[in-house]
């Protein structure tokens, strides 16, 4: 019976990590908070093929430090409340419009791109206009 082979993670998303010492299995944690929290899609599908569902949801309901926009993320992937996620509790009371923007400016960072929040301020004055706000 042949091991199930290693995933392949882009390794922008472990910047300051040295990723040839990770270990996929003592380090299965990290490697699947970094992976939610700044790896894309194809990241995403091979932490879940490699750890499975079962094992990829029970560190992230416990994680303490994800992005605000993961969280919505793993919600619809598992199919749970975005609540029953232990990261949730530190942005509860906090203005969510902010969150996101703050959310995708460091994504962009992470990917090289640049800072998209003077665009999107600029389309949110753009729209408090017309709806009068």
């Amino acid at each position: 019976m042949s091991a199930k082979p290693l995933p392949t993670f882009d390794r922008r998303i472990f910047w300051d990590v040295d990723f040839d010492r990770l270990d996929h299995e003592t380090d299965a944690a990290f490697i699947i908070e970094r992976v939610f929290s700044w790896g894309d899609i194809p990241d995403v599908r091979q932490a879940r093929r490699y750890y499975g569902d079962e094992r990829v949801l029970a560190i992230l309901l416990e994680a303490e430090n994800l992005p605000f926009d993961s969280l919505h993320l793993i919600s619809a992937i598992f199919q749970v409340p975005v609540g029953s996620l232990r990261s949730m509790a530190q942005y509860e009371g906090k203005d969510f419009r902010e969150l996101r923007f703050a959310a995708m400016a460091e994504r962009n960072r992470i990917h090289g791109l640049p800072d998209p929040r003077p665009w999107l301020e600029s389309q949110s004055k753009f729209f408090d206009v017309v709806r009068g706000s």
